[in-house]
């Protein structure tokens, strides 16, 4: 009742939501792929013993790794797919708090390899930044860096990358705009 976030598979053919109320990332398969007026609902994953408010979700490239952050834990949760995208074959595998950076979380993102991961979150106004020794595994994540958004925008929601990771954008609640660095 409450959608926070949504994310695709890599062809645009399913579409996955997470909400703040039921701890659960939910599945579409979509007939015309990216149109979610094909959108027919097909299976759920639980994440509530893990996280009961998820706020973002995202994949590995192949599908095979799901990932949530969200507000009750202060973590990013990870989950094994045994058949890539289907979030009915999800088992939980590790987790890495965020606790000392970011109270309330609220989206997450990779760099291309792997080998970083980048959060925002309403309570210190920055993208922070830990580094991977193994790529897409959170539980190898080490805290490395923020840049602070507050003069843009003090409570962040969600960010994003351009492909080349050359660009980074910062959405949020109080200035009602999408806010552009260069890195």
């Amino acid at each position: 009742t409450t959608p926070n976030n949504l994310a695709f598979n890599a062809d645009g053919t399913k579409l996955y939501l997470v909400g703040t109320y039921d701890g659960d990332v939910d599945e579409w398969a979509l007939s015309t792929p990216y149109d979610v007026s094909t959108g027919v609902y097909t299976d759920t994953l639980s994440v509530s013993a893990q996280e009961g408010s998820p706020q973002g979700i995202t994949f590995n490239p192949a599908g095979t790794t799901l990932y949530v952050v969200g507000t009750d834990d202060a973590a990013v949760d990870e989950w094994a797919l045994s058949t890539p995208y289907d979030v009915s074959t999800g088992v939980y595998t590790d987790t890495l708090s965020v606790a000392a950076q970011e109270s309330f979380p609220n989206d997450l993102a990779f760099n291309a390899d792997g080998t970083k991961l980048y959060l925002v979150g309403l309570n210190d106004g920055a993208v922070d930044e830990w580094a991977l020794s193994t790529p897409y595994d959170v539980s190898t994540g080490v805290y490395t860096d923020t840049l602070s958004v507050l003069a843009q925008e003090y409570l962040p929601t969600g960010l994003a990358f351009n492909p080349a990771g050359t660009t980074l954008y910062v959405v949020g609640y109080n200035d009602n705009a999408v806010d552009e660095w260069t890195l």
